[in-house]
């Protein structure tokens, strides 16, 4: 059996850690590694945290608790994988959960014919009262343009993390874009799942600053070798398709990602 490593960041959590990492907890397969990276909180994150250690311990579940400060989202992301041990990682944002029983799932496929496998997510926008799949699309011609590859959906063998580098620490927002497209150029090879992998609610960090966002991104499509215009007026497309998507959404009539 191939080993498995899912990563949790979190930072001020107490209201979303116990979902997300009980819905680890439930997961069937093994061999199994958790990763947790805690940035200080004040509130009762860590607490949670320690209250669900002994549980993932007898269910054979093999766990690892780092709590200390950090540089960012970038920097917890590569602490997590520094730790993991698994030939395969995933990585699971305080927040979001599995599918029941979903590793096992995607673990069933053949390893050896791709570098990582991804497939769709549940976004949930509580804000506007509204559930919908969201697909990763792994063409090229799109993901240089903007993020098309459900990063909550997605396991990376852990040799493309040695062969192809880690999260940029310069990246507050994009960095998951960034190392995608990263892989992407490093000719690794995309495996997607029609089926959804996890459920994640909106409001995310790219949400909270869309200027610095939209900067980020435009630096990797400058990466990708996309013009400055073009994506500017990609840019305008991805906003408007947004906003006209929501609205319709909110109506109960959904437009097709």
């Amino acid at each position: 059996m191939i080993h498995l490593s899912v990563i949790t960041i979190s930072y001020q959590s107490e209201d979303t850690i116990r979902d997300t990492m009980l819905s680890v907890l439930k997961q069937n397969y093994r061999p199994l590694q958790y990763v947790l990276i805690h940035r200080d909180s004040t509130d009762k994150t860590e607490e949670i945290i320690n209250e669900l250690i002994p549980q993932f311990e007898s269910a054979g579940i093999d766990i690892v608790y780092i709590s200390e400060p950090d540089q960012g989202i970038s920097d917890a992301f590569n602490k997590g994988i520094a730790n993991s041990n698994g030939e395969v990682i995933g990585i699971l944002n305080s927040g979001d959960s599995y599918e029941e029983n979903i590793l096992e799932k995607v673990m069933s496929y053949d390893w050896n014919k791709f570098d990582l496998l991804c497939g769709n997510i549940l976004w949930d926008d509580r804000a506007n009262g509204i559930k919908y799949t969201r697909k990763s699309h792994i063409a090229w011609w799109r993901l240089r343009l903007e993020m098309t590859v459900m990063h909550p959906s997605c396991f990376v063998k852990k040799s493309v993390y040695d062969e192809c580098g880690l999260y940029d620490l310069s990246f507050k927002y994009a960095m998951d874009y960034d190392l995608l497209c990263r892989f992407h150029r490093m000719n690794k090879v995309f495996f997607y799942v029609p089926f959804i992998i996890a459920h994640v609610s909106a409001g995310g960090i790219s949400d909270v600053d869309i200027n610095r966002t939209k900067k980020e991104i435009m630096l990797v499509n400058k990466e990708n070798n996309v013009n400055r215009l073009n994506s500017e007026l990609h840019w305008l497309w991805l906003k408007l398709r947004h906003s006209l998507s929501a609205l319709l959404k909110k109506k109960k009539i959904f437009i097709k990602k």
